[in-house]
């Protein structure tokens, strides 16, 4: 059992391609998505301490408690290893909430490897699957983060070898996007399958997320920073997941910069300098 504290980076992710093709008998719906981590992050660390329980903490007071996608997960391994986590866990949350980036998603994958490793892998990588499954269509990604297709809820998963990887502009409009409501908003259809990209300009030509036929009427916003984005030189822009941050393309950081210097200049949004990644080991960069 370790002893000495663990710090994880939990990376966001963007969908590259995102088709809501059908609603399920389970209330879910079926989508074909290519899921892409980025390094952008939030950061998780956990420590022993001497009380008879854990103790969860989180920079944002609001998101501390049992609804927390890290206290679920916590909650789901003791029940599943038949271990009681005796340690403090603080989150510290960068990547916003409602904001089709998958950060809670990730900070319930990080938790779940966090604590199998701590106490000396009591689960399987399948039984960690399940459980993952269990807290989110998108928790089973962000266990083994890489260019993937995902497809069923999204919990089907197919890593994408040779996926082109550009430099990210995130932007964050001033209001998040509830999931399940724009699910409801989004009409499911059909449609004909991908070929796989293996440049950029391929990769920006297939872009398309299946939310903005509803989002964009609803928050024009959104379309408005997409236009800016390609405006300012991106290859393409879309919305991640259900929105509400939007991405902008790129070939190199050079242009994501100046990218970047130009929306500054002229509206409030936040701005986040990221790129795609070809994965994310959560072991290899804690202290």
């Amino acid at each position: 059992m370790q002893l000495k504290p663990m710090r994880l980076f939990t990376p966001a992710k963007i969908n590259t391609i995102l088709r809501i093709l059908s609603k399920r008998d389970d209330g879910f719906h079926e989508i074909f998505t290519h899921m892409v981590p980025i390094s952008f992050f939030d950061v998780l660390t956990l420590q022993e301490h001497s009380m008879k329980h854990f103790s969860f903490r989180c920079n944002l007071r609001e998101l501390e408690g049992p609804n927390n996608l890290v206290w679920r997960a916590l909650k789901l391994f003791e029940e599943a290893s038949g271990r009681t986590v005796r340690l403090i866990i603080h989150l510290q949350k960068r990547i916003p909430t409602g904001g089709g980036l998958g950060g809670g998603s990730g900070n319930a994958a990080a938790t779940l490897l966090a604590l199998n490793r701590w106490y000396d892998e009591p689960l399987s990588v399948k039984e960690l699957q399940k459980l993952g499954e269990q807290l989110g269509s998108d928790v089973p990604f962000f266990l083994n983060p890489r260019p993937t297709l995902a497809t069923g809820r999204g919990n089907i998963l197919k890593t994408i070898q040779n996926y082109p990887l550009g430099e990210i502009l995130l932007v964050t409009p001033t209001f998040s996007i509830n999931t399940a409501k724009a699910y409801v908003m989004c009409k499911p259809r059909m449609h004909t399958h991908s070929i796989q990209p293996t440049t950029l300009t391929m990769l920006a030509s297939e872009i398309e997320n299946q939310f903005h036929e509803s989002l964009f009427s609803s928050y024009p916003e959104l379309n408005k920073i997409c236009q800016l984005l390609l405006e300012f030189g991106a290859l393409a822009a879309a919305v991640s997941g259900s929105g509400s941050t939007v991405f902008g393309l790129f070939d190199d950081y050079q242009e994501r910069n100046f990218a970047m210097i130009k929306l500054q200049e002229l509206t409030d949004y936040t701005s986040i300098p990221c790129k795609m990644l070809s994965s994310h080991n959560y072991f290899s960069s804690q202290n």
